[in-house]
């Protein structure tokens, strides 16, 4: 079996989509680690850098990813005319989300259990302003190399108003009744009514998905409320870091549920043919192949009689 390797898998251009995880994440990185390097002995810098790393690439590295594959989503069914070039196209789409995995899978490897001493995860506003600000110019840089009008996020505005009505809803819930702190309800919020609201999409997507012209603004309404969700968490992950992360413990999990997320939705999407599917089409095409050569053995037996007639017309003219 000879493997497939495209000539347009694994370019330099494609290797630059990284560049919006790590501007995402290092910043952040540099920031705490310097507000922390004075507590600690020079011997210990290195330790301390990657575990600060370490936290923050768990933290929002995937999501990160998940985000500008969402832009990458958003471009390619806003400019779809034609299945040519669309597997070029999904490799761009794919690997920022592939990218922001390889850091969370690298900052498992840099997670030291044993260092006990304390890192205060804590930011000045002007320092997280000043973030918040990179991250943005980030995006909208990843969404001019994906060729994606930002001015389509303001179309069908009221699309919106799923996740919103959510959001408000359990977030007042959960402060009046649970208790809870006001911070974390929020981050807790906007995650659920994500999810809510990608699962609707998906179900309008299901029922008005006779053909793939008719389903695209419902796919694409989808990807954009996934990359609501993942772009407001991440800014409430940057504004956490006001207090020190206090109220912002469980962000793994999160990271975990958007990625569930958004990797079965891109699977509807763009899912290759499978073995299955390749066996379905082989014995549709060979069924199609035999009613030609049925349909071509009638023809020829037609034309055999015709010229039989004409023939016998003939001998009797």
């Amino acid at each position: 079996m000879k493997f497939n390797y495209p000539d347009y898998l694994f370019t330099w251009s494609q290797f630059l989509l990284i560049f919006l995880v790590i501007g995402a994440c290092l910043p952040t990185i540099v920031l705490v680690f310097k507000s922390n390097k004075a507590q600690f002995d020079q011997t210990k810098h290195m330790v301390l850098f990657t575990q600060v790393a370490s936290k923050v690439l768990l933290d929002v590295a995937l999501i990160v990813g998940i985000c500008g594959t969402c832009i990458g989503l958003l471009s390619l069914i806003a400019e779809f005319e034609s299945v040519g070039g669309t597997y070029q196209s999904v490799t761009y789409i794919l690997f920022p989300m592939v990218y922001g995995a390889g850091l969370t899978g690298l900052a498992f490897c840099l997670r030291n259990e044993s260092f006990k001493e304390t890192i205060d995860f804590k930011l000045s506003v002007a320092e997280i302003l000043r973030v918040i600000v990179v991250f943005i110019s980030l995006v909208i840089a990843h969404a001019y190399v994906n060729r994606f009008p930002l001015g389509l996020l303001s179309e069908a505005i009221w699309t919106y108003g799923f996740h919103i009505t959510f959001f408000i809803s359990w977030s007042c819930l959960a402060i009046f009744l649970a208790k809870r702190d006001v911070f974390a309800v929020l981050v807790d919020a906007n995650v659920a009514a994500t999810l809510v609201s990608v699962g609707l999409g998906i179900l309008f997507w299901f029922a008005d998905g006779a053909n793939f012209e008719t389903s695209k603004i419902n796919i694409f309404i989808i990807a954009r409320l996934l990359f609501l969700g993942t772009f407001v968490h991440i800014l409430f992950y940057y504004c956490s870091l006001i207090n020190g992360r206090a109220r912002f413990d469980r962000t793994n999990a999160t990271s975990w549920h958007f990625a569930e997320a958004a990797s079965f939705f891109i699977f509807l999407v763009l899912a290759p043919v499978g073995l299955t599917e390749y066996l379905r089409e082989e014995a549709d095409q060979t069924a199609i192949q035999q009613q030609h050569q049925i349909q071509q053995l009638e023809i020829e037996a037609l034309k055999r009689k015709i010229e039989a007639l004409l023939d016998t017309r003939n001998k009797i003219d």
